[in-house]
């Protein structure tokens, strides 16, 4: 527009130039025509860009008047029908309803409220002057009773939460112990080294006998008659040497001169050396296994001899393995360091080959052997602490004790004699039937359960009540008296049976 308006004018400041110029009286005719042809050429000028504002300007209202048609047409298809116009006030008059409402809730809620501190304050009132005691000392007891309440509640979720999450650790750690038993696949059986021979011959065995104390003398050994006719076995507190002696014995048992001095000395070594050949391919075949690293020095020397020696009649080379296997997959379960379970686990009990001549523990003894060669802090500590005698360094000693006991309350893994499985039921018997309140007690699966039956009635016929609480302090206590008190592989489980007897009479 303001293009338009300083258009116009230039146009007419030309128009009255031109005028002027026209009745000048000093132009001459040849001046005049030029004024003219050049009016003509700006008067085309001028027509030529209105006619091109004018062109935009058409354009500019035809793309409106398009744009307003677009806009009705969509206006015509986006009418509101009438249902769901009347649909949308009926919402909204139930919407501003229910408002209402709710503030008319609100409002009774307050009145109830002001009329509930109302009547509290008149029941303290009422209750003060039937007590004749002051409403502050009421409301103290009141709290107190509350509060103890509570915390009794309190107390029982605790309780129930602790014995949830244990029965969880419990189903979680049996699921690891039977996953990692089962992956397991070395064979669980092992020739059970035997200290005894067989010599029918009469006369041989009493020259046996009598040679027994050239053995005494050179390696602290003797050969005694065993009460089977025709058995002997080899005594001694070194098993690598009964073994060497056993298997020299059972050469000799055929006939032959019974060595002396140093031919003894000779033929005892001979057998050594057969024997650290067997252990050694047996202690490189679980290293291999475990992948535990090499082994060497005394340690190597021990974990060899661990082939020959055992424990409850259990091989203790298997039970290495076993023991490194077990927690080596424990570890991985866990999250521990499986390596220094591995090791450990292997390791544990070379301190058993030192004990037929050294004092102290196996356990104490093996640590002290590896710390002397510089093994690794956490693999002696497994060593040292798996029987509780020096505090554990991390969580794999708890770990490679908890494989040791698995290994060693296997089915079949250990054996031992009638009198001491007898021993064992007489002290569970003694101690689970020392309680009062005790009517009777058995044990089941081999002495690994104790149930224990409670008294219902009195030497009067009075019933005896035993709460839950009550039984679970008795467990524990009995299984306490047993850890303290006896000596036995695995675990032994104790449970308490409350009998209930309902009675009724029909007329």
């Amino acid at each position: 527009m303001i293009t338009g308006i300083i258009g116009a004018v230039i146009g007419f400041g030309l128009v009255l130039l031109l005028e002027r110029i026209r009745h000048s009286p000093q132009v001459n005719a040849d001046e005049s025509s030029n004024f003219e042809g050049a009016e003509r050429k700006l008067r085309r000028r001028m027509a030529g860009r209105h006619r091109h504002r004018l062109g935009r300007r058409r354009s500019e209202l035809s793309r409106r008047s398009r744009k307003v048609k677009q806009l009705e047409e969509r206006i015509v298809r986006a009418h509101i029908d009438e249902d769901e116009a009347e649909a949308f006030e009926l919402a909204r008059a139930a919407f501003e309803a229910n408002q209402r409402r709710h503030q008319s809730l609100k409002d009774r809620r307050k009145h109830f409220k002001r009329r509930l501190e109302t009547l509290e304050g008149a029941f303290q009132e009422a209750l003060a002057q039937q007590a004749e005691a002051d409403p502050k000392v009421l409301l103290e007891q009141l709290e107190e009773s509350l509060v103890d309440e509570y915390q009794k509640r309190s107390e029982k979720i605790v309780r129930q939460s602790a014995q949830r999450l244990e029965s969880q650790q419990e189903r979680r750690a049996r699921e690891i112990i039977h996953s990692c038993a089962e992956r397991y696949a070395d064979s669980h059986f092992a020739p059970r080294l035997s200290t005894g021979f067989r010599c029918e011959k009469a006369a041989r065995g009493a020259d046996l006998l009598a040679w027994s104390d050239t053995l005494k003398e050179a390696r602290s050994m003797e050969i005694v008659a065993s009460e089977r006719e025709g058995f002997y076995s080899v005594k001694g507190a070194d098993p690598w040497w009964k073994e060497a002696v056993r298997r020299l014995a059972e050469d000799l048992v055929s006939g032959g001169d019974l060595p002396t001095g140093d031919q003894l000395e000779r033929r005892l070594n001979a057998i050594s050396r057969t024997m650290k050949s067997v252990a050694s391919r047996c202690s490189e075949r679980s290293i291999k296994a475990l992948k535990t690293g090499p082994v060497e020095g005394e340690r190597r020397r021990l974990l060899d001899r661990l082939r020959f020696r055992t424990s409850y009649r259990q091989n203790q080379w298997r039970h290495a393995s076993e023991v490194g296997f077990l927690s080596g997959m424990i570890c991985w379960e866990v999250g521990l360091d499986g390596p220094v379970g591995r090791r450990g686990g292997l390791l544990h009990d070379i301190g058993k080959s030192l004990t037929h001549d050294t004092e102290g523990g196996h356990a104490v003894l093996g640590a002290e052997v590896a710390r002397a060669e510089d093994e690794h802090p956490g693999v002696a500590s497994c060593i040292g602490s798996h029987h509780g005698d020096e505090p554990p360094l991390g969580l794999e000693p708890y770990v490679v004790a908890a494989g040791d006991a698995i290994s060693g309350a296997r089915p079949g893994a250990r054996y031992q004699m009638g009198e001491h499985h007898e021993q064992r039921l007489r002290e569970l018997d003694r101690i689970t039937k020392s309680p009062r309140i005790v009517d009777d007690a058995y044990a089941v699966h081999g002495g690994r359960e104790v149930r224990v039956i409670l008294h219902t009635e009195d030497r009067q016929g009075r019933p005896i009540r035993t709460s839950e609480k009550q039984m679970q302090t008795l467990a524990r206590s009995m299984a306490d008296q047993i850890e303290a008190e006896m000596e036995y592989p695995g675990s032994i489980n104790v449970t308490l049976i409350r009998r209930v007897v309902a009675q009724s009479r029909a007329r």
